[in-house]
């Protein structure tokens, strides 16, 4: 696993503690598993990230970051992960997925 790579971009977790719009958290946002990575909080944040990015909704970010603080998987890691699908991507990522189903 790229550690390094990845922890390169990742923000510090006081940057993010200080962010507006994660206040409604509070203080489970002080929960180390949330900002450490390895190979549990990895898996579990592409578990994550990538079921909410499969939801059509609006709010995916906000449900993603909510499950990975219940969880107690890494945060920024998948948030981030709901950006695959996007109104580009969105139609053909599901029609694929309707194709591999049926």
């Amino acid at each position: 696993m790229p550690r390094k790579f990845i922890k390169r971009f990742m923000p510090e977790h006081s940057v993010i503690k200080r962010q507006k719009a994660l206040k409604i958290f509070g203080s489970l946002l002080y929960n180390p598993n949330l900002w450490c990575l390895n190979r549990r909080s990895a898996a579990g944040a592409f578990a994550v990230g990538l079921f909410m990015a499969f939801i059509p909704l609006p709010s995916q970010m906000i449900m993603s970051a909510g499950i990975a603080i219940l969880c107690g998987v890494n945060l920024p890691l998948s948030v981030a992960l709901v950006w695959i699908t996007n109104p580009i991507t969105m139609p053909f990522i599901f029609y694929f997925s309707y194709k591999v189903g049926a």
